[in-house]
């Protein structure tokens, strides 16, 4: 099942700390969350749940500046807040792989194991 995503901000700009709370999502974070799982909310007739084990596969647009990992924490717990993973830990996933490719958004390939 593949589907595509709208690319996260950076990391970097997900979260801040807040003194006597911790750390909290910012605003970016919230919109971006909101309309990407919007985005799988309209996908999702094609994309069935995992209940069990998957392996994901991510295809990112190029940006030299950014960490290609910045994206993985993003995209996978996005995938489980939205329903299409049970949990993002290794008793799910038995991979995760991540390229640069000729895109505009993030495509996202979740296969069940």
């Amino acid at each position: 099942m593949t589907f595509s995503l709208p690319v996260p901000p950076s990391l970097n700009n997900m979260y801040v700390n807040v003194a006597g709370v911790g750390r909290v999502k910012t605003t970016t974070c919230k919109q971006w969350e909101k309309e990407a799982q919007t985005e799988i909310m309209i996908q999702r007739r094609d994309i069935p749940k995992v209940t069990d084990k998957a392996t994901v596969h991510y295809v990112v647009p190029y940006n030299g500046r950014r960490d290609l990992d910045n994206y993985l924490k993003l995209l996978g717990d996005l995938l489980v807040s939205s329903g299409v993973l049970p949990t993002d830990n290794m008793t799910c996933l038995t991979g995760v792989a991540i390229k640069v490719g000729d895109v505009d958004r993030v495509e996202v390939t979740v296969t069940p194991a």
